[in-house]
């Protein structure tokens, strides 16, 4: 069971906690987090390779009932957030505050340790956001929450961010600018020279040339003047926590190459995507097209197998769009949000509205099977090895259909119950079966086809209560078949759509 230590600082600025992880798994650590706001609304940021929580800080100011006039300011109580929200920021494993960790390190591995945390936070359900490095743990956080196999003990996932970051594969190396930039700054010990070549790393150059930026936060002209130029003066100062607090992990070469070996191996297969894809959760994905440290094009990818809800590109912005592009990018997070929230609070309307169409839909067909049968035993006109053939037909349909209908009404209760691996066992098995009884009706269909064919071809076959029959199942079949697929095509197209910012 977690321990949590409470840190005191000389401020009264929310919730700085430490809360041990791991143990349960014989890899203990201490790992720093940091808490804002009371609401009912829970939110986890993920921060990516070697930086500390305060990455987030723009994010974490947008949660702020009014915008402060410093970038860290002093003083803060959670009354001073929003009250529809609770925002945990973190230092991953040996990162900043987190206690030094000299062990093997993956992302999955970063995974188990943010679940311990969210768990120790006793949140039922979250959102989840990560970038670079934090959206691949992310990743695997998503997956763990979501696949069948899960433990009942773990909390649900309302909603899924992933900012400029990759699932594996073809384009996961780094572009040859961002991995030749990281190596230079290695060699450099000066934080203030080590920002020089490590802010064209992470921004654009669009931003860096950006003037506000200068009148904005640059107040030191003794400061000023120890670098070249305003724009780049200004950034160093407004984000110091990138380069100040780097070369405090960077001294800490196991967390240095455990970090790198967790983003070289990092590699989430089609199939587990498919899985969070399928969770139902909103997914946001974002990404700039001029980044020099993770290929824009693997959120193409992601984009294509996870269907997000929004896929935004931000045209000539760098890795670091958090910082960027904070107002489009917080507008974001914050409709992704929404959209999770409204999915919850329609679930039990959904639900309601969901049941009586299908009971409508089976009692329907059953109807229509029925009169077929009766109409068929009624008409004196067809022989009787044809009719013992097609009343043999109907029964099997009905049975099948009465098969399918309640395999589907029992996979409808099992997709909205709070369901452990029992249960999502259960919800898969009822899937198969509608998915067989699906296909035996298809052949019923083809066969209905089949007599009616033989009809106006004037084979005598039965008369025309008979044509009349399979002309209406046919019409009800294609009636079915024709707005479920231009309702899924219209669905996917809206889901496909992409916004460039």
């Amino acid at each position: 069971m977690p321990y949590t230590k409470v840190i005191w600082f000389n401020t009264t600025r929310s919730l700085l906690m430490l809360v041990q992880v791991g143990e349960s798994r014989g890899i203990p650590t201490t790992i720093f987090y940091e808490k804002h706001g009371n609401g009912p609304n829970k939110v986890l940021f993920v921060m990516g390779f070697l930086i500390s929580h305060r990455g987030w800080r723009t994010q974490v100011n947008a949660f702020r009932k009014v915008q402060p006039t410093e970038y860290f300011p002093e003083n803060e109580t959670d009354d001073m957030f929003n009250d529809d929200y609770e925002v945990v920021v973190f230092d991953n494993r040996g990162v900043a505050k987190s206690e030094p960790w000299s062990g093997r390190c993956t992302t999955k591995l970063l995974a188990e340790d943010a679940i311990e945390l969210v768990q120790h936070l006793g949140w039922s359900q979250f959102h989840l956001v990560g970038i670079s490095m934090g959206g691949m743990i992310s990743q695997e956080i998503a997956y763990a929450l979501t696949n069948p196999n899960r433990p009942a003990s773990y909390p649900k996932m309302l909603s899924l961010a992933l900012s400029c970051t990759h699932a594996g594969g073809r384009y996961a190396f780094a572009p040859l600018a961002g991995v030749k930039g990281i190596l230079t700054s290695l060699t450099i010990k000066d934080p203030e020279e080590r920002a020089k070549v490590g802010l064209p790393i992470l921004f654009s150059d669009k931003h860096l040339a950006v003037p506000e930026y200068h009148e904005r936060y640059w107040k030191s002209s003794v400061e000023r003047s120890r670098l070249d130029g305003p724009p780049r003066r200004a950034i160093v100062h407004h984000f110091p926590f990138y380069f100040k607090e780097l070369p405090i992990t960077m001294n800490r070469l196991a967390t240095f190459l455990g970090q790198f070996s967790a983003v070289s191996t990092h590699y989430v297969t089609e199939a587990r995507l498919n899985v969070i894809r399928d969770s139902g959760a909103p997914i946001l994905i974002m990404t700039g097209d001029e980044d020099k440290l993770v290929r824009w094009e693997n959120s193409g990818i992601l984009n294509d197998i996870l269907v997000p809800a929004e896929y935004i590109v931000f045209h000539g912005s760098g890795h670091g769009i958090n910082q960027e592009n904070k107002e489009e990018f917080n507008k974001a997070l914050f409709r992704n949000f929404e959209r999770a929230m409204l999915r919850e609070k329609k679930a039990g309307e959904q639900y309601m509205l969901l049941l009586p169409s299908q009971i409508l839909l089976v009692l329907l067909f059953t109807f229509l099977i029925l009169a077929q049968l009766v109409v068929l035993l009624l008409d004196d006109d067809c022989d009787k090895p044809l009719r013992l053939f097609v009343i043999v037909i109907l029964v099997a349909e009905l049975f099948v259909f009465g098969v399918g209908g309640g395999f589907l009404l029992c996979n409808h209760f099992y997709s909205h119950a709070e369901d452990g691996t029992r249960v999502k066992t259960a919800y898969n098995g009822f899937k198969m079966v509608t998915n067989c009884c699906t296909f035996f009706l298809f052949i019923f269909f083809l066969i209905w086809i089949c007599i009616g064919a033989s009809w106006v071809a004037r084979v005598d076959v039965c008369e025309k209560h008979l044509y009349n029959l399979s002309l209406a199942t046919v019409i009800i079949y294609f009636s079915i078949m024709g707005v479920t697929f231009f309702g899924t095509c219209i669905y996917g197209m809206k889901k496909k759509q992409v916004r460039y910012v």
